[in-house]
């Protein structure tokens, strides 16, 4: 009889304890990418012409604004793949102004003149650049209609 109640209270005392730790490993999850969100970029492997993705985690803001500018800013430094002989922009480079037009859907982002400029990094051809980065803007925020890309303030000339 008492090994029985041993048996039971082991059993109880088990089954709380792997409760408890599954709780404990959610609740640090969620308290770890707490005010962060997840996107899939895309970067273009130079090796073979391929597309690849990337999960990347930036910056929660509830303004979509901001949540495009740490998106646009996050892409911007390029992929974290190390073999990539080439960067898409040069490096430490940040998104100069980010405005969304919600009425039209139309997304409009302002690139420092630096982009222009291949570091030692050997950046590859702007426009492939800038044209990645609008189909990733696209990809990852949905109902944008239209995305202009200005560099220093002035128009490029489209291809």
């Amino acid at each position: 009889m008492f090994s029985l109640k041993l048996e039971k209270n082991r059993f109880i005392l088990s089954i709380f304890l792997f409760v408890f730790v599954l709780f404990l490993s959610l609740l640090l999850f969620f308290l770890q990418n707490k005010g962060r969100i997840e996107y899939r970029m895309f970067f273009v492997d130079n090796r073979t012409n391929k597309v690849i993705s990337e999960r990347r985690v930036v910056p929660f803001d509830k303004n979509r604004e901001k949540k495009i500018e740490y998106f646009v800013n996050e892409f911007l430094s390029g992929s974290v793949n190390q073999s990539f002989r080439k960067t898409l922009f040069p490096l430490e480079c940040k998104v100069a102004k980010v405005v969304l037009d919600t009425e039209n859907k139309t997304l409009y982002l302002d690139l420092p003149a630096n982009v222009l400029f291949a570091d030692a990094s050997g950046s590859i051809d702007i426009y492939k650049s800038i044209d990645l980065l609008k189909r990733n803007v696209k990809s990852n925020f949905n109902g944008l209609k239209h995305i202009f890309v200005s560099v220093g303030g002035e128009n490029l000339l489209e291809k």
